[in-house]
């Protein structure tokens, strides 16, 4: 959901100028969770974290053409897949991508053009993945506890690839991957 959210307000860059997490510690969708000297963080710390490269950077328009599903009959449709991307001062973009769904993979395939970074680079630009980050689950309700602190934590993702002037990966189910590139 804060991965949801957050892809939301940076698609709407030109109307939300600010969000803010309300409260940090010991509340519903906390980063953290403190009891007496102990501390966890939250699968929520982990995507504010794999979204920090987005601040300060410029938003980048980036269409989905995936459907949307529906949970039950009679509610709300969502996507499938959302996906945010910016670029930084420095040239690097970075893409952000949800698979909301339970038990299907995604197949992603994300076009380079070459304007992407800014018109800085030069015709031949070869794009390089800078770093990959991938926060997924076991179950749908998993979650970290002071027995079992990193049940949901941020790992490296090594299945995106750059080939064809395009970045293509695999989205396991359940899963929100942040990639930056140069």
């Amino acid at each position: 959901v804060a991965a949801l959210t957050l892809n939301i307000f940076h698609t709407h860059a030109d109307r939300v100028k600010m969000a803010n997490i309300a409260q940090i510690a010991n509340v519903l969708q906390a980063m953290w969770l403190t009891n007496d000297d102990k501390l966890i963080l939250t699968p929520t710390y982990y995507v504010f974290m794999m979204y920090a490269p987005h601040k300060d950077a410029v938003a980048i328009p980036l269409s989905i053409s995936e459907g949307s599903i529906v949970a039950t009959e009679g509610e709300r449709p969502y996507p499938a897949l959302s996906a945010t991307a910016s670029r930084a001062a420095d040239g690097t973009v970075t893409i952000s991508l949800v698979n909301t769904l339970l038990d299907a993979s995604r197949e992603v395939t994300i076009p380079l053009p070459e304007g992407l970074a800014g018109g800085t680079q030069k015709a031949d630009k070869k794009w390089s993945i800078v770093s990959a980050e991938i926060l997924t689950a076991p179950e749908a309700n998993a979650h970290n506890t002071f027995e079992a602190p990193e049940t949901v934590a941020s790992q490296q993702f090594t299945g995106a690839k750059i080939k064809s002037g395009a970045l293509t990966l695999t989205m396991p189910p359940l899963s929100i991957l942040s990639i930056t590139l140069r």
